[in-house]
Parts: C-alpha cells; sequence; structure tokens
C-alpha cells in the first residue's frame, strides 16, 4: 500500500484527487472516441463483404473420399501376389483419386496397415500381403 504524506494539508489532498479526477475523465473520453472509431471501422468491412478473420477462424474442410484408405489398400493389395512395400503402396495410393492433406502421408498409410488384421507384414522381405 502506498505511503500518504502526513505534512500535506487538505487543500493540497483535494488539488491532488482533482488532477487524478482529471486524467481519469480525459482518458474515459479518448476511450469512447476509439471505440467510436472502431465502430465505423467495423462496419465499413461489413459494408464491404469481409470478415474479421480474428473473430471467426477458417476450416479448412477435410478432403472427401469414395472410399477408406483401407480399402484402397486392401484392393491394391489384392491385386499384387507378391506384396508391396510401404512406398509402393504410397505410389499406388496416390496415383487413385485418394485425397489426403496430410503431410505425412506415409505415416497414415503405415498406421493404416499396422491397424488393419487382414494384412501382413513379412519382416524379410519388407513387403505387405493380404491374409490367405
Amino acid at each position: 500500500m502506498a505511503r500518504t504524506k502526513v505534512d500535506m494539508t487538505v487543500a493540497q489532498l483535494e488539488k491532488a484527487l482533482e488532477k487524478k479526477r482529471d486524467r481519469l475523465a480525459t482518458l474515459v473520453k479518448r476511450r469512447e472516441t476509439l471505440l467510436n472509431d472502431l465502430s465505423k471501422v467495423e462496419q465499413q468491412i461489413q459494408d464491404v463483404g469481409g470478415r474479421d478473420p480474428s473473430l471467426t477462424p477458417v476450416r479448412r474442410k477435410r478432403p472427401k473420399n469414395k472410399k477408406s484408405l483401407r480399402a484402397y489398400v486392401v484392393e491394391i493389395l489384392s491385386r499384387s501376389k507378391k506384396g508391396l512395400t510401404i512406398g509402393e503402396l504410397h505410389d499406388r495410393v496416390t496415383q487413385t483419386d485418394y485425397k489426403s492433406r496430410s503431410t505425412n502421408f506415409k505415416n497414415v498409410l503405415y498406421q493404416t496397415l499396422y491397424n488393419t488384421d487382414e494384412i501382413v507384414h513379412d519382416k524379410q522381405t519388407g513387403r505387405y500381403t493380404l491374409k490367405s
């Protein structure tokens, strides 16, 4: 808590209090002016047909595919008797109409292979095949 000087007179205290009131009134008036200006700018943005990007986040739509990645992988592996490596599968899936925005699509593909029970991995050759 701030200390007050004991040797100030009542007149000096009133003068200090008046200074603070004047400063407060100035700041409140400035705030009202700025809010009024902001309101005008927001109205101009709406008139132009824009939106404030900070108020509404832009959401990207997830790509819609005809089939799941698992279905594409099973279909591709069903046509390969020897099986395919993850690199070959990656190339073949990207050649189809499957869409993904993943920055690491090979990892997504690996997770699909790992979590699909009907697909087995041959550790010696590094190829993935369908269970017989």
